[in-house]
């Protein structure tokens, strides 16, 4: 059997979005670094799903309102998110990595109610 070349990575879309997840995963290795907490701990999972329950929420939020998200304000969602996350989970954060985006923090606010 051939295989077939895989022309994905080529496609502008592919390439910005794996852009856009690269940079939401260095924004939560930083947070989780400044929460110090390890890449294996136990809490992450509860964690990042409170977090992703969060943003689907905030953009949904968005979209409703007609708000058009830049990747950076999306970012900065996500962010806020899992800040909101990890302090459900109990463990004290900075809030140092807070967006300055009004939009964005408006929208985390009405999610984190």
């Amino acid at each position: 059997m051939v295989k077939e070349k895989d022309n994905w990575g080529r496609d502008p879309a592919v390439q910005q979005t794996r852009m856009f997840f690269a940079e939401m995963e260095q924004t939560q290795k930083t947070l989780l670094d400044h929460a110090r907490l390890s890449p294996v701990d136990g809490r992450l999972r509860s964690i990042r799903e409170t977090a992703l329950s969060l943003f689907d929420r905030a953009i949904a939020l968005a979209a409703g309102r007609g708000i058009r998200l830049t990747d950076t304000a999306m970012n900065d969602i996500y962010t806020g998110c899992l800040q909101q996350a990890v302090t459900i989970a109990g463990i004290a954060i900075s809030k140092d990595l807070m967006s300055d985006d009004r939009t964005v923090r408006e929208l985390l606010r009405e999610v984190s109610r």
